[in-house]
């Protein structure tokens, strides 16, 4: 009896104490207690937020996924510049034979290429770099001194999953991989390994395995592009789209109704505020529509800086802001009507520059690959408190783009009162 008294006692301290710090933070499912945010203020607390979403992903290894409202943005825009030159090239009188003889005199390409890869992005210290170039040289003699290039890059490149492809890429057209690397490899005869190829990424070696020649239909895009460059023609363009958005009709009241929240969105209450959960038309045109919920959802792409200007935007000053939003929602629907894609080298562009941003953010504020969910906490709060000049500029950024941050992860704070 005695023992069972004295664990019952024990087990009501415990819950006493955990009432007594509750749990006043939690990003997805990396939790902060009252103690651990004593005396922190609003600005100080959001960007602990902004830490700590960039920490869960890390921990969840979905950091690929934490720019998802970024990238579907940015591949809206490519969509619209898509059509844009088609509509272009129509104004100018250009036909597909047109087209197919301009791809036939210099049609795309899309090679395999195995590489290997010491990973120094530039901003690392000489001595990184000086190490990393020196080991890229040391693969590249084992290789021309007769070892297998898949046996090599298995062994010492620092890709994840090298060992089991053997440094073998998915096949890639120009722009799929960045400029650098692309040249490189465009250069190469099949079978033919290159020199050391610097990257904003590292050291690479490149080995061409084949090069493709792609039918008309996967290389128009590229000859579109290229001949209303040439063209020119933005008046013809500028008519037909003051055409498509003639029609479109706004509701001044919804619109100068529509209360966003101090901050945006989290993914717990989906595209966040209640207007856009519940979404309210801002503009009509034929049988579509432009609602709040669109209005949320384009926002979350974006910067900070644009989500507090609309927030704040009164009047007219609001009309404008919603109809360029809508205007664009409206080319967008059109593009995808007529089929037409974001590039591929658009996709791609997107998604290193985001890389890049998440490879840099987590490097400056200490958050490792394989980021276990028990440090995530700590490992956002010492991050919180660096004085290190790349963590502040790191934070800064991470502020920047508060919206796509605080898509990423549900956001949870019991005391907070803000509107």
């Amino acid at each position: 009896m005695p023992r069972i008294r004295h664990l019952l006692i024990l087990s009501l301290l415990l819950a006493a104490g955990c009432e007594s710090d509750p749990v006043t933070l939690q990003v997805g499912d990396t939790a902060f207690t009252e103690s651990q945010l004593l005396g922190l203020s609003d600005a100080r607390l959001e960007e602990l937020t902004l830490i700590a979403a960039l920490a869960e992903s890390r921990v969840r290894g979905a950091e690929s996924e934490l720019a998802a409202p970024a990238l579907e943005r940015g591949l809206r825009a490519s969509r619209i510049q898509s059509l844009r030159e088609e509509v272009m090239l129509e104004a100018a009188g250009v036909t597909e034979e047109d087209l197919a003889a301009r791809y036939a005199a210099s049609p795309e390409l899309e090679l395999e290429v195995r590489h290997l890869v010491i990973l120094s992005e530039r901003w690392q210290p000489d001595a990184h770099r000086t190490a990393a170039e020196s080991r890229a040289r040391s693969a590249l003699e084992r290789v021309e001194a007769g070892e297998p290039f898949a046996e090599v890059a298995g062994e010492v490149s620092d890709e994840p999953g090298a060992e089991r492809r053997g440094g073998l890429l998915e096949p890639g057209r120009a722009g799929t991989w960045v400029p650098e690397f692309w040249e490189a490899a465009r250069a190469l005869d099949e079978g033919e390994v290159s020199g050391i190829v610097e990257t904003e990424f590292g050291f690479h070696v490149l080995k061409l395995e084949s090069r493709t020649e792609l039918p008309f239909s996967e290389g128009r895009p590229r000859v579109v592009r290229a001949m209303a460059a040439e063209l020119g023609g933005i008046e013809g363009w500028e008519r037909w789209r003051a055409e498509q958005v003639a029609g479109l009709t706004l509701d001044r009241e919804a619109i100068l109704g529509l209360s966003l929240p101090a901050l945006p969105p989290d993914a717990s209450v989906g595209v966040g505020a209640d207007e856009a959960s519940s979404p309210v038309v801002l503009a009509e045109w034929g049988e579509g529509s432009f609602t709040s919920a669109d209005l949320v959802a384009a926002l979350q792409g974006g910067r900070a800086a644009e989500w507090e200007r609309l927030r704040g935007a009164e009047g007219d000053d609001r009309i404008e802001l919603v109809r360029e939003h809508a205007e664009r929602h409206r080319l967008d629907a059109i593009a995808r009507e007529r089929g037409l894609e974001p590039r591929e080298e658009a996709r791609s562009r997107l998604e290193r520059e985001w890389e890049q941003r998440i490879v840099s953010w987590t490097a400056f504020l200490d958050l490792p690959e394989g980021l276990v969910r028990e440090e995530a906490a700590e490992r956002a709060l010492d991050g919180l408190r660096s004085n290190d000049q790349n963590a502040r500029i790191a934070r800064s950024e991470l502020r920047e783009w508060a919206p796509v941050l605080r898509a990423a992860h549900g956001i949870s704070r019991p005391n907070d009162e803000r509107p």
